[in-house]
């Protein structure tokens, strides 16, 4: 495994948008009519904000498989996260770390098992090589299956019979998210940057009640195409989830390891 896919690896909770893939398919035909109305609209996303997972802490373990030019790589991964706070997570490969990283509100910090070296980066750096938003916020939505919406001005919605979507764009970026009618839980979501050709499709599925009123996605699935980077997908599924337990967060860089560049 080369260096920059290990880090990829070990920034699992950021690597949905630095994967690439052609497969990603357009928003479904969804009808609309009188419910499309700036109330109705306004409402749901109400719902939506409502009965999203809302806890202090998560403890969770998961298996990651991710595919890129022909090639996959399947691996486990221990995700820790205090809301508001931190996110700590590491990476094994056949039992062996292969990485361990801590992201705070500012920072990022990676400890590089194979090579003996560690970095740390300002979080804004993720967004200026990516080009798309990285707050800290936004990874915390991700881990928790919550959606979020890069353009929220001027909703819009639309219905079938399976599901609902809220929609918006604006210049720069579109978004649309694809909702259970009943549960009001994140189903799918399509963002597209305009300006950059990409775009990021995630689903979620199997979801199960983990606590009074808190619905957890144990499957995650991101398909994500760019005109010139090519293409990629990953899977993650959720093995072993805790929700609102306090766990302790150990993260040591050894004397031995030299900082990377």
């Amino acid at each position: 495994m080369n260096k920059y896919l290990l880090q990829l690896s070990a920034l699992l909770f950021m690597a949905w948008l630095l994967l690439l893939s052609s497969g990603c398919g357009t928003a479904r035909n969804l009808s609309t009519g009188a419910d499309t109305s700036e109330n109705r609209a306004s409402y749901l996303h109400e719902q939506v904000l409502k009965n999203q997972l809302d806890v202090r802490w998560l403890d969770a373990r998961a298996t990651i498989s991710l595919e890129n030019e022909g090639k996959t790589i399947s691996l486990a991964a221990s995700i820790k996260m205090r809301t508001d706070s931190v996110i700590w997570l590491n990476v094994k490969k056949m039992g062996f770390e292969l990485a361990r990283a801590l992201v705070t509100r500012d920072s990022v910090y990676v400890i590089d098992r194979i090579n003996n070296t560690y970095s740390v980066s300002p979080l804004s750096m993720i967004e200026e090589m990516l080009q798309l938003p990285a707050e800290f916020a936004i990874l915390e939505s991700l881990l928790l299956g919550n959606p979020f919406f890069l353009v929220a001005d001027n909703l819009q919605h639309a219905a079938d019979k399976d599901s609902y979507a809220l929609y918006a764009e604006n210049e720069q970026v579109s978004n649309r998210l694809w909702f259970d009618p009943q549960k009001h839980t994140l189903q799918r979501m399509l963002l597209l940057d305009k300006t950059a050709g990409r775009q990021l499709e995630m689903s979620l599925l199997n979801y199960s009640q983990l606590s009074t009123h808190q619905h957890f996605s144990h499957q995650r699935r991101f398909q994500v195409s760019e005109q010139q980077l090519g293409s990629a997908s990953m899977l993650i599924e959720f093995t072993k989830v805790s929700l609102d337990e306090p766990t302790s967060i150990n993260f040591e860089i050894p004397e031995r390891y030299e900082r990377s560049r």
